[in-house]
């Protein structure tokens, strides 16, 4: 099943393939993400962790600003990424054109 994919794939173009890529890619690595958050109260339920008494309350409201920002730069990069996906991989660029089928290798004399 999964040979047969593979060789529908080959025959697509760059773009396609790219793109399955790209996709194969997000999802093994959510699958991963997942279940290392999955795990993770197990990982920390046998912990004593605690804050300790002399982190105020304005310094986690901080802490948790500055996370956010970090969140917001990320989903602003993947958003610019998709861009730059799109403008890569057009049929306009020749860096990613296959090549003719019936070009020689050899120049012509």
């Amino acid at each position: 099943m999964l040979l047969n994919y593979l060789d529908k794939l080959r025959a697509k173009p760059p773009r396609e393939r790219a793109h399955a890529a790209f996709l194969w890619a997000v999802g093994i690595t959510s699958v991963v993400f997942f279940a290392w958050l999955i795990m993770l109260p197990f990982r920390f339920s046998d912990s004593s962790f605690s804050l300790p008494e002399s982190v105020s309350p304005e310094e986690l409201k901080e802490t948790a600003s500055t996370f956010g920002a970090l969140w917001q730069d990320i989903r602003t990069s993947a958003a610019s990424f998709d861009e730059l996906f799109e403008e890569t991989f057009t049929a306009e660029n020749p860096a990613v054109l296959p090549p003719l089928e019936n070009a020689t290798t050899t120049p012509a004399h």
